[in-house]
């Protein structure tokens, strides 16, 4: 199987039965499929105006020339026109994902840095940073950090801290927060 830009010499389609989801996705990402047909599964807004915009390069680099190096990124469209889009955030590193409205380009949910699950049962439990810690300093999950478990596979950790300020020390705190509640 080939991915996107190439052929694998054969006709895939034609060899392998179709997959049929159990819910089909409203866009199944960039171009749709191999032969990019970009053909979606619901009817979407006419290409005639633009209805909102975000950045997704925070740090752009360009050539010596003035070309500049693109962000790579595509925006996945999830359940209930929920717009997931990777923002990179840094020259040599650095992304985050944000969630939009499809309709608006608005943050749904109002959110700001926090601890999120998903269960078995396919819910999630979402909760803010300073709540999670109890420490209204607390304010953002730290950046360039990612979750980890302890080595019976049974406790995680988060790491959390305070906005960065100029000329003072930015603190922070591991959490260990609990599967049901995400409060430490």
């Amino acid at each position: 199987m080939a991915g996107c830009g190439g052929g694998s010499g054969g006709n895939w389609a034609a060899d392998h039965p179709p997959i049929t989801p159990a819910i089909e996705p409203a866009w199944w990402g960039f171009g749709r499929d191999a032969q990019h047909s970009a053909q979606g599964a619901v009817a979407a807004q006419a290409l005639d105006q633009i209805i909102w915009t975000t950045p997704v390069d925070l740090a752009p680099q360009y050539t010596a020339k003035g070309a500049l190096l693109i962000h790579c990124g595509s925006p996945v469209i999830a359940a209930r026109n929920m717009v997931l889009v990777p923002v990179k955030t840094g020259i040599v590193g650095g992304s985050w994902f944000e969630a939009m409205s499809g309709a608006t380009g608005a943050n749904p949910a109002g959110l700001t840095s926090g601890i999120a699950r998903i269960g078995v049962d396919g819910r999630g439990a979402w909760v803010v940073a300073s709540a999670a810690s109890g420490n209204p300093a607390f304010v953002k999950v730290a950046r360039k950090s990612a979750p980890a478990l302890s080595m019976d596979l049974r406790t995680p950790y988060v790491a959390v801290n305070s906005n960065a300020a100029a000329g003072t020390r930015q603190s922070g705190a591991l959490l260990a927060p609990t599967s049901t509640t995400l409060a430490h």
